[in-house]
């Protein structure tokens, strides 16, 4: 007997560090688990009571009948800086036709966004709720990590090596709960309002608010026409080598990741839900021939239009050689900089 407790405990000995090992193995097999990334927090859940409250309240006629109606052009130039135009002290960028709407109307000098992300900001301009109200309080991402090793890979690591590739179809999270991660179909918008007016109503330019048909495009929103990329971004001409197109592209892991995007998935241009997969004009003019259309046809009734234009947003992509000869006039002593500001605010 004594024997046998000795032989076991010898072999608990030698066996020991095996023991150990497989420990840290699995803990950390563990810790790279999906369910640690955090990616719970992005399921939005939104109220199906709400939802049939809305559906009830827009069924309703309104309980005030404006006398007259007034169009409406709703700007919004996504993450421009305050001193990028010349109504508030740009020296480098000209902006003429923004400079004579601040001359001739009312020029703000102080203003506060409720969100510093760009897609939960516009939710809140839409809907005029704070975006912790909805649980839209980030924007749809085009890539999750799967596990803590790519997370922290890639926060710490995919912007400084241009060499470093990550899977781009994540298994977590599901499918249906990044579809989810749009504005809530609960919530209403201005277009659903003014709609209730007799207003026609439409929406040109970035959308990102959402991806899923039956949930959060803009047809789900009020709006008669849209034209545009549902996702953040897309590419401004349809290739690298386009006619009258300077690019500007970087060596960054967001770079190269846009420009392998294109214009497919996420950054598929459409119109009424449309795909569109040959858009030959130059995108900053078709977003603005496409918005002169909608004035022109709709002129002799009331309507609202959503202007959003990409062209502020830092891209990938370049603009066309007009553009860029009249902003690079000036180059001071910021010339190499002012290359890139040309290409991202042309």
């Amino acid at each position: 007997m004594l024997k046998l407790q000795k032989i076991v405990r010898l072999w608990k000995q030698k066996n020991r560090l095996p023991v150990i090992v497989s420990l840290f193995v699995g803990i950390f097999f563990v810790s790279c688990y999906p369910l640690t990334t955090g990616a719970l927090k992005w399921r939005i859940r939104w109220d199906k009571t709400q939802l049939s409250g809305k559906e009830d309240f827009l069924s309703a006629p309104p309980a005030y009948a404006p006398s007259g109606h007034t169009n409406i052009i709703l700007i919004v130039a996504d993450d421009l800086g305050y001193e990028e135009v010349g109504c508030y002290g740009s020296a480098d960028i000209r902006t003429p036709h923004i400079d004579q709407l601040a001359k001739e109307g009312v020029q703000c000098t102080q203003g506060y966004v409720t969100s510093p992300v760009c897609a939960p900001s516009r939710a809140s301009i839409l809907t005029g709720r704070y975006q912790q109200r909805s649980g839209f309080e980030t924007q749809p991402m085009e890539f999750y990590p799967t596990n803590v090793v790519e997370y922290l890979t890639g926060k710490y690591f995919a912007e400084r090596d241009s060499a470093w590739v990550i899977a781009t179809k994540p298994h977590y999270p599901r499918e249906w709960q990044i579809v989810k991660q749009g504005l809530p179909p609960s919530e209403i918008t201005l277009a659903e309002l003014l709609k209730r007016n007799d207003y026609t109503t439409g929406i040109i330019g970035k959308w990102h608010l959402g991806y899923q048909p039956k949930l959060n495009t803009p047809q789900r929103f009020g709006f008669d026409y849209q034209y545009g990329c549902y996702g953040a971004f897309t590419l401004y001409a349809e290739s690298e080598v386009a006619e009258e197109t300077v690019n500007y592209k970087t060596g960054g892991f967001s770079s190269k990741y846009q420009w392998q995007m294109g214009r497919k998935d996420m950054a598929m241009i459409y119109e009424n839900g449309k795909k569109i997969k040959q858009e030959k004009q130059y995108l900053t003019d078709a977003i603005r021939d496409r918005a002169l259309r909608f004035i022109e046809q709709n002129k002799d009734c009331p309507f609202f239009l959503v202007y959003t234009v990409y062209r502020a947003t830092r891209t990938v992509s370049g603009a066309t050689r007009f553009i860029h000869r009249c902003l690079c006039q000036q180059p001071r002593q910021r010339k190499g900089r002012l290359s890139g500001d040309c290409t991202i605010h042309g």
